[in-house]
């Protein structure tokens, strides 16, 4: 079946004279299977090269459905970031032009599309954190502080915190109607349980009612 599409995307291509490089094509397939079924797909002939990882849209998709590859990236590329900007302006910068930097070419990169990998393992959130933390130290010319303190010094808040400020926010929005995701897809509320026991602390009908989770990609999202 998904041969025939692959046919049919190629035939509509040649038709409106936008032709597929073969070559740029790949597949990729996501399960957590450990025995997956592996078929070669075709375009024009030429079998379409398979991968492990695939970079859409800014975002590392494995076909284990992890974020590992997505993270070491993003904490690679920041760092380098930040290495930059010491190099460039030194230590000696004014605390407001160091901050700055920080703030609109590393931490913009750290929380792009956050949303989707903010379920991901706590290996990979301390790695992100790291880089925040970092940032402080230099920022503040590497002061003894621990780093709550170096926070609280900038005006700063961790990055797990905005981070669930941003999910927060569009569950709010979901829930309004203001995005065209269905929450009834994800999350059961505390009002449609009518078997769950009634305690002081769950007569709120809007209550988020816990469900089991076989994987933790699925127990750590909504």
């Amino acid at each position: 079946m998904l041969q025939s599409d692959i046919d049919a995307l190629f035939n509509w291509s040649k038709t409106w004279d936008l032709h597929f490089h073969p070559s740029k094509c790949q597949i990729i397939s996501i399960t957590r299977r450990r025995n997956a079924i592996r078929h070669d797909y075709k375009m024009n002939g030429a079998i379409l090269d398979r991968v492990s990882s695939i970079k859409d849209l800014g975002l590392d998709i494995s076909s284990s459905f992890t974020w590992d590859d997505h993270i070491n990236r993003v904490v690679k590329k920041c760092n380098k970031k930040l290495g930059m900007i010491k190099r460039t302006i030194g230590f000696n910068a004014p605390r407001n032009v160091s901050r700055t930097l920080y703030s609109a070419l590393v931490r913009s990169d750290l929380e792009y599309c956050s949303p989707l990998w903010s379920g991901t393992s706590k290996r990979n959130i301390q790695k992100v954190e790291g880089v925040q933390r970092r940032a402080t130290k230099f920022i503040l010319d590497y002061p003894e502080a621990e780093y709550k303190e170096r926070l609280t010094e900038l005006t700063l808040l961790p990055l797990s915190f905005r981070r669930e400020y941003v999910d927060l926010n569009i569950f709010f929005k979901c829930n309004l109607g203001l995005y065209d995701i269905n929450l009834d897809d994800y999350v059961v509320f505390n009002g449609i349980n009518k078997d769950r026991p009634t305690t002081r602390f769950s007569s709120d009908p809007l209550l988020l009612v816990n469900q089991l989770s076989k994987t933790e990609c699925h127990k750590m999202g909504f």
